[in-house]
């Protein structure tokens, strides 16, 4: 079990297939391509959303720094 932020245009045959679902059905739609991870207050100091965050963090840290040494 997993999550993925892809465009549905990339995945349409899996959606039909019911392979994949849409895990939510809001769209945020951002001026600056950015990504953003939302987590609900009441859910900030949940210990398994607390690693999946600072992971998360730290994966884009990581692909940032490297993209700067690359480009």
């Amino acid at each position: 079990m997993g999550v993925a932020l892809i465009p549905p245009f990339l995945i349409q045959r899996e959606l039909s297939e019911r392979r994949l679902v849409v895990a939510h059905s809001n769209v945020y739609r951002s001026e600056t391509r950015g990504y953003y991870l939302m987590i609900p207050q009441r859910k900030l100091e949940a210990s398994g959303l607390a690693v999946f965050r600072d992971w998360l963090k730290e994966e884009a840290r990581a692909w940032r720094e490297g993209q700067r040494r690359s480009g």
